[in-house]
């Protein structure tokens, strides 16, 4: 009786795992997990010198509370202290490093560089996303009350608007250094990491935020035959095993270049819903996520043929998709005594590209920054019904 029992058991245990498939073995490894996302991060530091985050959206808001989190631990300000960030050119770095380092302004003060810095921080006329001067103003603040300053370190393509004065230098400038724009950025981080950086405890460290395939440590496509050449490569086979690379969870493209959709057909939402690990973070190497195939670029190109475990150390699930919080422009960004320069930039950009400048939009485009808005992402409900579709397959599960 005792050896039917036990043969029962087995073949139990054996159907179960048939029937249940892969998402039970997703479920069991994501209620083992115990790091927060911002702990998990942290712990990073401990083996590895630099810790690349693949931001997601870049207007998503909440993902730079989890970041500003990591930012001012006190390990970090101990340990680290330098933040390294796509967004802003090299041109504006010294300005930056000048602001960050003052003490004593007010709010209507800070507001004002911060303005300045911004408005000059992109190729583009200007760049509406919130995160970039809002980090600036939380790191600024946080100067004022810890020994070690915090730097941060903008890596972005050398470009100057007060030099930028006809089409041609914006065509040509365009054309050569945009082609080639992620080696770019990252010889721009190894410049300042290596001789601008200054150690902390006898020690160089680094967070680096880059956005989506900046950040990968894989060449991806273009086209089913044209490469792209990825920031996230050049550093990491510059660093080796001295770089962690870290998806912070949010959209892709697996269907094409033009639409955003969720990540395996919603299947990872689901799994870190129903567990409740939606603050979370874990190295994937070796387990079900990192061996899941890579989606976050259109499947079926030979070019990316990849795992997320090749790609990333690791990924960190920071507050569910319905949570996510995309937030444009700056309060001030948009002045009266600005509009004329942001004119002459639009019609710069316009002109450089063949086309003449249309007057209607350039007044769209200033009424639109003048506001910072807040909003969801616009498919909102498409993302989610792909998610509850796992909810409805998986109902012992539970919601």
């Amino acid at each position: 009786m005792r050896k039917l029992t036990l043969f029962s058991l087995i073949l139990l245990a054996l159907f179960s795992c048939r029937n249940t498939g892969k998402d039970i073995t997703h479920k069991d490894f994501l209620e083992s997990q115990k790091l927060s996302a911002k702990e998990y991060v942290i712990s990073l530091f401990k083996n590895h010198d630099i810790v690349m985050l693949c931001e997601r959206h870049h207007n998503e808001v909440e993902q730079y509370n989890m970041i500003y989190d990591i930012v001012s631990d006190p390990y970090f300000v101990k340990n680290v202290g330098a933040v390294y960030t796509e967004v802003g050119t090299i041109t504006i770095a010294d300005r930056v490093g000048r602001f960050l380092a003052r003490s004593g302004l007010d709010s209507a003060q800070i507001n004002k560089q911060i303005v300045d810095i911004y408005r000059d921080a992109d190729i583009d006329a200007l760049f509406a996303s919130h995160n970039f001067p809002w980090l600036l103003s939380k790191v600024y603040k946080l100067n004022q009350s810890v020994e070690n300053k915090i730097n941060v370190y903008p890596c972005d393509v050398a470009w100057d608007w007060h030099k930028c004065l006809t089409p041609d230098y914006m065509a040509r400038v365009d054309s050569t250094d945009m082609e080639v724009r992620d080696s770019l950025m990252a010889m721009n981080f190894v410049y300042q990491f290596e001789n601008v950086q200054k150690p902390r405890n006898g020690k160089k460290k680094a967070l680096i935020i880059m956005n989506f395939r900046h950040s990968f440590t894989k060449d991806t496509h273009y086209t089913d035959s044209v490469m792209r050449h990825n920031a996230g490569r050049f550093l990491k086979e510059r660093y080796k095993d001295d770089l962690a690379s870290v998806l912070i969870t949010g959209l892709g493209y697996p269907n094409n270049w033009q639409e955003y959709t969720v990540l395996q057909n919603g299947k990872w939402d689901y799994l870190f819903e129903s567990t409740n690990k939606t603050d979370v973070g874990f190295n994937i190497g070796g387990t079900p996520f990192g061996k899941d195939t890579f989606d976050m670029v259109p499947l079926g190109w030979k070019a990316d043929r990849l795992l997320y475990q090749d790609v990333f150390t690791g990924l960190v699930y920071y507050k569910k998709l319905d949570g996510h919080k995309i937030v444009t422009s700056y309060p001030g960004l948009m002045s009266k005594d600005f509009e004329p320069e942001f004119r002459r930039r639009w019609r710069i950009m316009d002109l450089s590209g063949g086309d003449e400048p249309d007057e209607k939009v350039i007044q769209e485009v200033i009424d639109f920054y003048y506001k910072v808005d807040t909003s969801r992402y616009y498919d909102l409900g498409k993302y989610r019904d792909q998610i509850d579709k796992y909810y409805e397959s998986n109902l012992h599960f539970g919601k």
